[in-house]
């Protein structure tokens, strides 16, 4: 008779697990929905540089890079990015080892694919 009784109740169980899986599922499609948005870059204000860029070479890269580089940050004339809300900190890179990119070698020679370009 126990047996009988928790089948009963599992079968009573079953719309309240599927109606919350249906919600579960319907709230993750809603989720992905509103993230899909696209932002229109030429109707964004651009913000500015200003100082000095120092990039030195220090070492020959990998198959998938174009060397290894430091960026020094100027003293007297530091590499500065101001937002153009003007409401934010200007944003002041501090020292940095880059390797120009990472963009692999084999894509580098097509038009826009060169990492300093």
């Amino acid at each position: 008779m126990a047996a009988l009784a928790e089948i009963a109740n599992s079968i009573r169980r079953r719309p309240s697990r599927r109606k919350s899986s249906i919600v579960l599922i319907a709230a993750s499609m809603a989720s992905v929905l509103t993230s899909c948005s696209t932002i229109d870059f030429d109707d964004l204000q651009a913000g500015t540089f200003s100082g000095t860029l120092i990039v030195m070479w220090v070492g020959e890269g990998d198959r998938a890079g174009d060397g290894k580089f430091v960026f020094v940050p100027d003293p007297h004339a530091p590499l500065t990015f101001r937002r153009p809300d003007g409401n934010s900190a200007p944003l002041v890179p501090d020292i940095m080892y880059t390797d120009g990119g990472s963009v692999p070698k084999i894509v580098q020679p097509f038009k826009g694919f060169n990492p300093w370009g």
